[in-house]
């Protein structure tokens, strides 16, 4: 028998070598396609061998952690296999090598929350959907076995951000790199009302926190608060039996908002590169519009007022958050109690969400 802590001379050659490429990738820029065969190559005859004991001993340069290490495995505790997210990132580097698009878009579950769609990116070329040095980035560095915290694991300097789901299996959700779907240009401009566009403030979202949609769901008692937040305008008038502002934490929040109250004292925003800007921190654009009648079905106990609605993006910028994008739909509605106000009727999770809404409002999209 074997002992455990001896390794045939054969594969003691070929990990030497995996040894030196593995460390030589992570230090240097160039990774070829070659490189990419051999440590793959190397970690399934190590992985598939029975002369190698699955106990993982000391040192932590021990070839039976190869292409991880002990630190790796002690990191994971368990919790996930540091040898499968590298492997998850050889397809993704093999993928990219090939400019393979459709292969890229097989390891993303559904819809990133961070990239182009996947109808555009699917009928858009490679050189079209990714700035020219994204290849070099991505193939210019070994995959990680370990994740950065709770964000998951990246490759390229963060070009793409993948993670395991909870079903183990790992998928790409995030593609930064990748060149952002352009919307319609006549869509990206200011909310006009009496001549004037209107100002952010006008327009509610939901905080980081949440805590302000929190505060109606318990003075309403609103039970299911997933739904509440994601289809708001359906229990306003309903649930929410007032819409004016409400009090909490000693001041006055509110989720629908008068254009009265919302455009006093407020200056003349700025339109930059379709964007409004109030100050350096807020801005707003308008990504489609959609029929009354649709906005009507939406916040269905508001009596049929909506004159106006369109799908937006909100963006906060600033503090160690960065850049915090939110996607609403907004409705113009002459209420009895606030009269003509800006009302919130649904959420998205990400940008490629509220555009698929949109695109399935076949009769309401313009």
């Amino acid at each position: 028998m074997i002992n455990k802590y001896i390794i045939p001379a054969g594969l003691v050659v070929c990990i030497g070598i995996f040894i030196f490429v593995v460390q030589s990738g992570r230090e240097e820029l160039k990774t070829s396609s070659l490189k990419l065969d051999l440590v793959s190559q190397v970690y399934n005859e190590a992985a598939s061998s029975s002369e190698i004991d699955p106990i993982y001993p000391d040192p932590e340069d021990d070839p039976k952690y190869l292409p991880c290490t002990k630190a790796d495995y002690d990191r994971a505790d368990g919790q996930y296999d540091p040898i499968e997210a590298f492997k998850f990132g050889l397809k993704i580097q093999k993928a990219v090598e090939e400019e393979d698009i459709e292969g890229l878009f097989d390891l993303v579950d559904g819809e990133l929350s961070d990239g182009p769609r996947r109808s555009y990116a699917l009928n858009s070329p490679f050189k079209k959907l990714f700035k020219p040095d994204f290849k070099e980035k991505v193939l210019s560095q070994s995959p990680d076995c370990s994740p950065l915290g709770s964000r998951g694991y990246l490759i390229g300097s963060g070009s793409l951000w993948y993670r395991q789901d909870s079903n183990g299996q790992f998928h790409i959700f995030s593609m930064p790199a990748a060149l952002a779907e352009k919307v319609n240009d006549s869509a990206s401009v200011g909310w006009s009302y009496d001549g004037a566009i209107l100002p952010t403030h006008c327009f509610s979202a939901e905080w980081i926190s949440s805590d302000n949609y929190e505060a109606y769901a318990e003075q309403f008692s609103i039970a299911n608060f997933d739904d509440f937040t994601a289809n708001v305008g359906e229990y306003l008038g309903r649930e929410v039996t007032s819409l004016k502002p409400i009090s909490a934490w000693g001041k006055s929040i509110s989720l629908v908002r008068s254009i009265s109250d919302c455009t006093n004292d407020y200056k003349t925003p700025i339109i930059k590169d379709g964007y409004v800007w109030n100050g350096d921190e807020f801005s707003f654009r308008l990504l489609g519009e959609i029929t009354n009648e649709v906005c009507n079905e939406l916040a269905p106990s508001l009596n049929n007022t909506c004159t106006k609605a369109f799908a937006a993006e909100h963006s906060r910028y600033g503090g160690s958050i960065g850049v915090y994008k939110q996607y609403s739909v907004y409705g113009l509605f002459d209420l009895p109690e606030l009269g003509p106000s800006i009302v919130p009727l649904k959420n998205f999770g990400s940008f490629n969400e509220s555009l698929n809404w949109l695109n399935a409002q076949e009769k309401g999209y313009k």
